[in-house]
Formats: C-alpha cells, structure tokens, sequence
C-alpha cells in the first residue's frame, strides 16, 4: 500500500494512527511535514523540497533494535545508485562530504507483538539551509533534482528486500565499511552518561565499539558526535 500525502503533521505519525487500516509495508510519503520528527525530540527541517517518507513493519521479526542499521543499508544502498559518496553515521544518519544528507527515525508500537515505524528524510532537493543546520541536498552536492516519489519507492524496497532477504551479517558489513565514525574520536551522550574514545568496531550484533583508552565499551544506542582535534 502506498499512500501520498500533499501536507501532513507527520508521516510516522500518520501511520501510527491509522495502523490498523495500513497494510504490511505500507509507505507513507508526504509533499511536507509541519511537525516532522528527529531523534531525542528534535525536528526534521523541511522546505517542502525533499523527501519525507514512513513505512510500517507489522510483528517485527528478530530483533526490533536491528532495523536501524537495516534501513541504513537500505538508503545507503539507493543513494549509491545515484552515484553518491555517501556514508553511515551510526546508528541512524547518512552523511555526505561531512554533512547530514538523510536522517533515520525508527519507532515502535509494543502490544502482544512489536510493530515498527521507519522514518526517513532524505535532503533530495533542497536549496538552502539554516545556518544552524550542518547539512546539505543531492541538488547542492550533484546539481541533479530528484523524484521523490521514485526514491522512495527504491529505498522502501531495499529496505523489504534487506529485512526479509539478506543476513544480518551482510547489513552489518556495509555499516561497518562505509562508517562515517569507524577510526575517529567522538562523544557518546549514553542515557545521560558521557564516554569519549575512539570508535574500533561494529559488532555482529550492530553495538557500536569505543576504546575509552581505559576500557572497550559497546553500545547498541545514544548519540554519537565527532570531537574535533
């Protein structure tokens, strides 16, 4: 099921309240978001210019945390098609030459089973930005408009094709190679705890490794930023 939407709230929104009529793996794609949602209560910067999408995962299979590195994969993967030098910001981000390009939002309805939001907006056709906002377009970085709804449709099939086809092990792979972190010192803001170290790995089981220089710490959550030397 695909829904297009001219304006909306929000798409993750959207398909929270209309769960029980959405099918499995419906997409909800909108023209623009008034209250589009970015992680740990930010929002999501909207021009009316680039994409703004949701879809729904009904009775998560296996481990609900997973789908973040999942979806990853899955846009990394569509944004390679449009010959991008993109990379994964784990958990949840993609960035392009040091900028925020797509951002993830993964959320989850618990009852007697898990069902699962992905939301995603990718910077497709933007002109400008804030000056706050360290971010940038496919049409700033390739001079090149995209079809939204197209992108869309791709990044929703990566992502089916990667949760009901591809091991783990491979998702996790591309993560790990294509790290906008791996190698580089960063802050993780853990449930309110801070820990400082240089990122070593990314485990079989998606937790982020940081080697503090007094101990290796994994983590599967929080909020990474770069510490600039």
């Amino acid at each position: 099921m695909i829904i297009e939407l001219d304006v909306i709230d929000s798409t993750n929104n959207y398909i929270r309240k209309n769960l029980d009529k959405l099918d499995n793996y419906s997409l909800v794609m909108a023209k623009h978001q008034t209250k589009g949602k970015g992680r740990i209560t930010r929002s999501w910067y909207d021009d009316r210019n680039s994409l703004t999408s949701s879809m729904l995962i009904k009775d998560v299979k296996g481990d609900p945390k997973h789908l973040s590195l999942v979806a990853s994969y899955a846009i990394f993967k569509a944004l390679k098609e449009y010959d991008l030098d993109v990379k994964i910001k784990w958990p949840n981000d993609i960035f392009l030459n040091d900028k925020k390009l797509c951002g993830i939002l993964i959320e989850t309805i618990i009852t007697d089973k898990v069902d699962a939001i992905i939301g995603f907006g990718i910077n497709t056709n933007t002109k400008t930005f804030p000056e706050s906002i360290v971010a940038t377009s496919i049409l700033l970085e390739k001079g090149i408009e995209i079809d939204n709804v197209k992108l869309s449709k791709r990044v929703c099939e990566l992502i089916v094709e990667a949760y009901e086809k591809i091991d783990f092990s491979e998702v996790i792979k591309i993560n790990k190679e294509n790290s906008y972190l791996m190698g580089k010192k960063v802050r993780l803001n853990y449930y309110g705890d801070g820990i400082e170290g240089v990122v070593k790995d990314l485990d079989e089981n998606g937790n982020i490794i940081i080697d503090t220089g007094i101990a290796t710490v994994g983590v599967f959550s929080g909020e990474l930023t770069l510490i600039k030397d």
